[in-house]
């Protein structure tokens, strides 16, 4: 054998009883957290768990994005899922933002709301939209925007977010 090559040594270790013990409590212990094993992680309850605490309600300061508008509002949702709010929107083409007042209902998961005082391309209409409240990325659905010339039908994307940020 030369200098470069190592005999095959089996070393055996030799550990208390109580120190294996401690060491398959914690194994068993730690298996068990969030929901899911300890070395598959968590399992979609608990996922599932995380998002319906998320969104519990919709009160809060919310953005609501599309390519022609854009909205800032805060809403309140009383006992029985009635749901008010106001806050500020801008039309792409408009220079200034103009107040809206909002009203709806939010029966779990579907939010709905009617937007007044909205102006859409220099005119004052209404808007209603309707989507369902499932996920932390908000709600996409439609804004259909009526007034006397017909009905606009506009892809929005409404998210909750903190106020501080």
């Amino acid at each position: 054998m030369n200098d470069r090559q190592f005999p095959l040594v089996a070393r055996r270790s030799f550990r208390s009883p109580a120190t294996l013990l401690a060491r398959a409590a914690l194994l068993a212990a730690l298996s068990g957290c969030a929901g899911g094993s300890f070395l598959n992680g968590p399992d979609s309850k608990y996922f599932d768990d995380l998002t319906e605490n998320a969104v519990r309600s919709v009160t809060g300061a919310w953005h609501a994005t599309s390519v022609p508008v854009t909205m800032e509002f805060a809403l309140s949702e009383a006992a029985g899922g009635q749901v008010t709010g106001s806050g500020t929107m801008v039309d792409v083409a408009a220079a200034n933002s103009v107040p809206i007042t909002i009203t709806g209902t939010y029966v779990k998961p579907t939010l709905s709301l009617k937007f007044e005082g909205i102006v859409y391309k220099g005119n004052p209409v209404s808007g209603t939209f309707e989507g369902k409240y499932e996920s932390f990325q908000g709600i996409a659905s439609t804004l259909r925007v009526t007034s006397a010339g017909g009905v606009v039908v506009i892809d929005l994307l409404l998210q909750e977010y903190s106020a501080g940020r």
